[in-house]
C-alpha cells in the first residue's frame, strides 16, 4: 500500500499535541481546574487516562498507516483546538497574570497549535490515504 506524503508530518505533529496534552494536563490539575467543572480527583484522572489512552491508541494505528488513525487524530485534534482556544484565549488575554504566567501561556497556546497542525496533516494523510485506495 501507498503511503501517504503527510504521514510523517501528522505522526510528529500527533506526537507533539501527545505531549504537550499531558503537560497542559498536569497544569489544569495544578489550577484545580477539575473543581471548576466539579468533578471528583477519581473521575478527572479516569478522564485523563482515557484522553492520553484515546490519543496514543490513534498515533499507534496512524503509525500502522490506518486511515481510521489519521482520522481520529484529525476529529481529536481540532475538537481540542477549538475547546483550549474558546476556554483558554478568553481567559489569557484578560488583564494580569493567568495561571502561573509565560509558562502557562506557552503550553496553552503550544497545544492549541499543536491539535490544529496535527487535525490539518492528519486529514491530509487520511484523504490522500482514502484516495489511494480508490
Amino acid at each position: 500500500m501507498k503511503r501517504s506524503r503527510w504521514e510523517n508530518r501528522a505522526l510528529l505533529c500527533g506526537t507533539f499535541f501527545c505531549a504537550l496534552s499531558a503537560v497542559h494536563l498536569i497544569d489544569e490539575f495544578l489550577w484545580d481546574a477539575p473543581a471548576e467543572f466539579h468533578l471528583s480527583v477519581d473521575i478527572t484522572l479516569l478522564l485523563a487516562l482515557l484522553y492520553m489512552l484515546s490519543i496514543i491508541g490513534l498515533l499507534v494505528l496512524a503509525g500502522r498507516g490506518s486511515p481510521g488513525g489519521f482520522g481520529g487524530l484529525s476529529l481529536g485534534g481540532g475538537l481540542i483546538m477549538l475547546a483550549d482556544s474558546l476556554k483558554h484565549g478568553t481567559e489569557i488575554i484578560q488583564p494580569g497574570i493567568w495561571r502561573s504566567g509565560f509558562s502557562s501561556e506557552l503550553l496553552a497556546f503550544g497545544l492549541t497549535v499543536a491539535a490544529g497542525a496535527t487535525a490539518v496533516t492528519s486529514f491530509l494523510a487520511w484523504r490522500e490515504l482514502r484516495m489511494s485506495r480508490l
